[in-house]
Formats: C-alpha cells, sequence, structure tokens
C-alpha cells in the first residue's frame, strides 16, 4: 500500500491522505481471458471472386466434387485489452465441427497459420452450394484479401508457412488448437512486435477429398474462442501520478495496468483511524472524489 498526502486549497490547507492497492497486492498477477472471434470468413477456390462473410459455418478442408473444392477459414481476435507488457503464458484456440461431408468422409490433422496481410470480413452469405456470393469492394475473397483493392500475394490467403499449431479432426464435436508457435503468435501481436492479422485453418491433406468440415462462426451459435493465459509484471510501485480539484471535486490518477483492478481508500487526514473504500475500478485510472468530505 502506497499512501501519499496532499496540501490542497491554498487557504485551508488540509492533509488528503491516500491510498491505492492493487486487488492482487504488487505480486505479478497470473490472469486468463476468453476471447471470442470478432470477424471470421472462408475462402472458396472454385469460386475464387466470392465472399462467405455472413456464412453460419466456416468451412475448411476439401469437397468431394472433381474441380477444385479447397476452402480455408480466416479468423481475428481482439486483443486490445490484455496490456500491452503482459507475457503470455497460453494460448488455446477453440472451435466446434457443426457438420461433416455425408456418404464418407476422410479424416484429417487442420493447423492454424499466423496470416501475414490485412482482409475484409465481408458480409454475404451461404448462398447456393454455400459458396458464397460475389464479393463488394474490400471483402475477401480467394483471390483478394479486399476485394477490388489488394490481392492477396498468393492466392487463397497470404499466411506463414510454419503451422502455428494442428490438430487432428474427425467427426462433429469442440476441438482445440494449442502449442508454443500459437503463444509466441499472440505474443508478438500483444507487445506491438508484429500485426494481428489473425489466423487461417486449413486441412493439411486439402488435396484429399471429403477432408472439408463445417466449423462454427460467430453468425452461429458456437463461434471460435481464444483463451489467452498471461501474466503482468508488479509496478515497482503504486503511485498517485496527480491530483487535481475540478467543480468540486478531488480527481487523481496513478500508474496501472489495462488488466489490473485496483481498490481506493481514503482518510480525512493522516492520522485518522477510519478508512473509507470506494468502489472497484477496472481499467480507468481516474477517480473522482467528493471534495466536502475533506473541508
Amino acid at each position: 500500500m502506497i499512501r501519499y498526502c496532499y496540501h490542497m486549497h491554498r487557504s485551508m490547507q488540509f492533509l488528503l491522505a491516500l491510498s491505492v492497492l492493487a486487488v492482487t497486492d504488487l505480486q505479478v498477477a497470473a490472469l486468463t481471458t476468453n476471447l471470442t472471434v470478432i470477424a471470421d470468413t472462408f475462402l472458396v477456390a472454385r469460386d475464387p471472386n466470392n465472399n462467405v462473410g455472413a456464412g453460419t459455418h466456416i468451412a475448411a478442408g476439401r469437397d468431394g466434387k472433381p474441380s477444385d473444392g479447397r476452402r480455408r477459414g480466416l479468423y481475428l481476435f481482439d486483443l486490445s485489452g490484455i496490456d500491452a507488457e503482459a507475457t503470455v503464458t497460453s494460448v488455446v484456440f477453440r472451435v466446434s465441427v457443426v457438420k461433416d461431408p455425408q456418404f464418407g468422409d476422410v479424416n484429417s490433422s487442420f493447423a492454424l497459420h499466423r496470416v501475414s496481410a490485412d482482409w475484409g470480413e465481408g458480409n454475404k452469405a451461404l448462398g447456393l452450394g454455400n459458396r458464397g456470393s460475389p464479393a463488394s469492394t474490400g471483402e475477401a475473397t480467394w483471390n483478394a484479401r479486399l476485394h477490388n483493392t489488394a490481392s492477396w500475394s498468393t492466392a487463397g490467403g497470404d499466411y506463414v508457412t510454419t503451422a502455428s499449431a494442428v490438430t487432428p479432426v474427425t467427426g462433429i464435436g469442440a476441438y482445440e488448437w494449442s502449442g508454443t508457435v500459437l503463444v509466441d503468435d499472440v505474443q508478438a501481436w500483444i507487445d506491438g512486435s508484429a500485426v494481428n492479422h489473425g489466423l487461417l485453418l486449413l486441412s493439411q491433406s486439402e488435396g484429399t477429398g471429403k477432408t472439408a468440415r463445417r466449423f462454427g462462426s460467430r453468425e452461429d451459435a458456437s463461434p471460435a474462442t481464444l483463451e489467452v493465459g498471461y501474466t503482468l509484471p508488479a509496478p515497482e510501485e503504486t503511485a498517485i501520478q496527480s491530483v487535481a480539484t475540478t467543480n468540486g471535486s478531488i480527481t487523481f490518477t496513478w500508474n496501472s495496468f489495462v488488466s489490473q483492478k485496483y481498490d481506493v481508500q481514503y482518510a480525512r487526514d493522516i492520522l485518522a483511524r477510519i478508512i473509507h473504500e470506494m468502489p472497484q475500478e477496472s481499467r480507468d485510472t481516474r477517480y473522482g472524489l467528493p471534495q466536502k468530505g475533506f473541508l
């Protein structure tokens, strides 16, 4: 607990005793957050200028038709709620298979890859044959990451060739992807050493027919999620940085982490025996106290 005293009024000069306590004390905080996908779509090789951004599932793998039936999923998560100084300790990507091919399916391993370029989710429904419909400007397709604006460097998506995580997928059910490479990806997105363009999901046997699976989308009841475990370093000290009086209130700020919660306590003077506690604040490090109570 850190206490600070300030002379607030030029004429009255009273002492204000403040204490700001991190809920987890000043130790390293181990935290977990579960994120729901904020954008998803899939790319269709047979219809390379179609978008499926509003589809009720995400298709990946290859269907059983003789023409090029490859499909690949794209997912994006918002990590802005995790402090840039966080150290990522674990990452788990979760999504469910909601439908598999009829008349004999082929099992395969599905890989997640870090996407290396921006893309637009789009708003096209599944359409006939679950192939979407012609893309509008700025929507992702097999050929373009932003239709009519920017093409993929390689049709089918720009991504890091080394898989971030791999999981065998069979029938309908829930699946998880995890591993050290996926942890490194998320760490880089959080600390800013790489730009977060999301993840691409593909079958490692997409050259084989009937490996396709339909995964839940954010328009479905079972969207993809990303569980991130991380730690925050303890600040050297929780220090009040500024105090001001405005419109009859005292406002003060202190150093903090985005994901940390804090208790705020105050007393009428430095010798007061009664300590008052303010409601918990999360993220916002500004707090106003009624000035009247201190005069």
